[in-house]
């Protein structure tokens, strides 16, 4: 095949080491689209493939993460096309990571998170292959490109996943049919994902949000992002009793959502849920926890787990976007010769909302 230009590209070679080297970037063939990269997100699953820990230590070095990318169409394939808008060189697009093998019933209908073969071609994923840690990324087809238009560069390089997984959150939370309007929704673990939580909730519910976290510091920004409520759980063990003393109209728990999922904060999610509320499960910390199986019929709690979002998930957010009043939750920026430190500084705990690079 052609070789279209040589580029950099960061790669996992061994734990907790990152490498930066030139790779060819080969000529689009088929539907194949190039795009030169602006802005990568840095996501804390990154961290993973970082420490080669979780699902990233079930495959060998090197690893290419890096899955949240924004840039602009560089080359298109000759038979590139069924994009939702005209597809010309220079398009500012962000691009959905989450491919797999476009072939079974999931996929045709564009949850290809939910893929039912399991071959996952993701972009950025555990394996070697394209990703976002570079200056040059191709996508197998236009069909996974959304205009990025309208939207500030730094808010929309986090919504393939930041801003998709807590958008998708957000929606099964509403989907309960007996819950209330006005009721209060709980987000646990106000990191990157539980802020932009907190907005996709003032945004699409007039529910009440609390937001809980064991950092002080977290909270304190949940608040400047919309939260109504907060509160510690580390210093407050009986959150159901906090809320209950809210100067709220309706102090339902309708739902809940646990952008953590580790044993204490399903433990702490799980008493919060009243009958019929919604427990939404999205974080991966992991752990496991016991049950009354009794108590699942008779409570008629709905329990969902939530991983990532679909193709039109994603462009009903960014429509969201482009009306305003969702806020970037990115405080650094980074070029990617400095991508071993931004992830050793997310493993630390040193970032609070999202770090990017900047190309």
């Amino acid at each position: 095949m052609a070789v279209l230009l040589r580029a950099k590209r960061a790669s996992v070679v061994a734990k907790e080491k990152m490498k930066i080297e030139y790779v060819d970037v080969l000529k689009p063939q088929g539907t194949e689209v190039v795009v030169k990269i602006s802005h990568a997100g840095v996501c804390h699953s990154d961290v993973h493939a970082f420490e080669h820990s979780s699902v990233y230590a079930l495959y060998p070095f090197p690893q290419n993460p890096g899955h949240e990318i924004l840039g602009t169409v560089f080359s298109i394939g000759p038979e590139a096309n069924g994009a939702d808008e005209e597809l010309k060189e220079g398009t500012s697009v962000l691009v959905y990571p989450w491919i797999s093998c476009d072939e079974c019933d999931r996929c045709e209908q564009g949850w290809h998170n939910w893929c039912l073969s399991g071959k996952s071609r993701t972009i950025g994923g555990a394996r070697a292959g394209e990703c976002g840690y570079g200056e040059y990324v191709t996508v197998p087809h236009p069909k996974f490109l959304i205009s990025s238009a309208g939207i500030e560069p730094e808010l929309a390089v986090i919504l393939p996943c930041c801003g998709l997984t807590s958008y998708s959150a957000v929606k099964e939370s509403q989907s309960s049919k007996i819950s209330c309007s006005d009721g209060v929704v709980v987000i646990i673990g106000t990191g990157g994902l539980g802020l932009m939580g907190i907005q996709w909730a003032k945004k699409i519910s007039k529910q009440t949000v609390v937001g809980v976290d064991i950092s002080d510091s977290a909270l304190k920004i949940a608040t400047d992002y919309g939260a109504d409520f907060v509160v510690n759980s580390k210093n407050t063990p009986d959150v159901s009793a906090f809320i209950k003393s809210l100067d709220i109209k309706n102090k339902t728990v309708e739902a809940v959502i646990d952008f953590v999922n580790n044993v204490h904060t399903h433990k702490l999610a799980n008493s919060l849920c009243v009958r019929g509320s919604n427990l939404v499960i999205v974080g991966i910390a992991g752990g496991a926890f016991e049950t009354n199986l009794m108590m699942i019929p008779l409570r008629g709690v709905r329990i969902q787990g939530v991983f990532v979002g679909s193709i039109p998930d994603l462009k009903e957010l960014v429509e969201i976007c482009r009306g305003g009043g969702i806020r970037s939750i990115v405080t650094k920026r980074r070029p990617l010769a400095e991508i071993q430190d931004a992830l050793a500084d997310l493993q630390t705990g040193k970032i609070v909302g999202r770090s990017i690079l900047v190309l």
